[in-house]
């Protein structure tokens, strides 16, 4: 019997087709939520932008809830903070050293209902309000205002206090001095010695020659000699080895 080559369609024979490259990698921003998370239990986050957004795919949501959950030490850490009840933000102009401004924010948390489901987001009640001027002087503002109850989580708040709330209130005075008391104690801590008066600071003096002692003399004459032999051995030992190159 003869064999015949077979021929195989061309959907063998072509390149496999190359799915459409994309933009973002699966879960891409499900990876870098969790890498922020690690920078922010970590403190490494300073240069971040305190108001980063994510937009989360199909899938990535249930990623990070996922990838938290194999993670006992984040996953503890991010639970504590979905339940503070108020963050307070104040504002340095450090980098300014010709201002002293000082500004005061407050973050509070608000569940949202969307698309039938409750989001957990931080609402700002105070913007950017100033309670230090340029001079580093107090400005007339009524201060900080928190509840009582906005120290503990909401459900130890209602067990120990029921209704009994009340507010804890910081004159925008009070503010300002315990904020230049903290600058005091920083310049301390940060700070260099100076003298009441200008203090010229003297020229080292000139060191002396060294002095040779009688006893030295003859050390360093039996230093130089066993110097200058060796010298002589090793340009003898580089002549004999010339003139055998040249010979072979």
């Amino acid at each position: 019997m003869k064999h015949q080559n077979v021929t195989p369609p061309p959907r063998f024979t072509d390149d496999p087709l190359t799915p459409p490259s994309t933009a973002k990698k699966p879960f891409a921003e499900a990876h870098r939520v969790i890498a922020l998370f690690k920078q922010i239990h970590a403190g490494t986050d300073a240069e971040r932008d305190a108001r980063t957004e994510f937009q989360l795919a199909d899938g990535e949501y249930d990623q990070i809830e996922s990838t938290l959950q194999q993670d006992d030490v984040l996953s503890g850490y991010v639970d504590e903070k979905i339940r503070i009840r108020a963050v307070v933000c104040v504002h340095i102009e450090y980098g300014n050293k010709e201002s002293r401004k000082a500004t005061l924010s407050v973050w509070r948390p608000e569940l949202v209902t969307t698309d039938d489901e409750l989001v957990l987001q931080a609402v700002e009640g105070v913007a950017d309000v100033a309670f230090r001027d340029e001079e580093g002087n107090p400005v007339d503002y009524p201060g900080l205002q928190l509840r009582l109850s906005e120290f503990a989580y909401e459900g130890l708040a209602q067990k120990e206090m029921g209704d009994e709330d009340t507010f804890v209130r910081i004159s925008g005075t009070k503010l300002c001095e315990y904020l230049n008391a903290a600058d005091s104690k920083e310049e301390q801590a940060l700070g260099k010695h100076v003298f009441a008066k200008e203090v010229k600071k003297r020229k080292r003096s000139a060191t002396p020659p060294e002095e040779i002692r009688a006893g030295d003399e003859a050390i360093y004459a039996r230093e130089e000699e066993r110097a200058a032999k060796r010298a002589d051995r090793d340009m003898d030992y580089q002549d004999r080895s010339s003139t055998k190159s040249y010979s072979d």
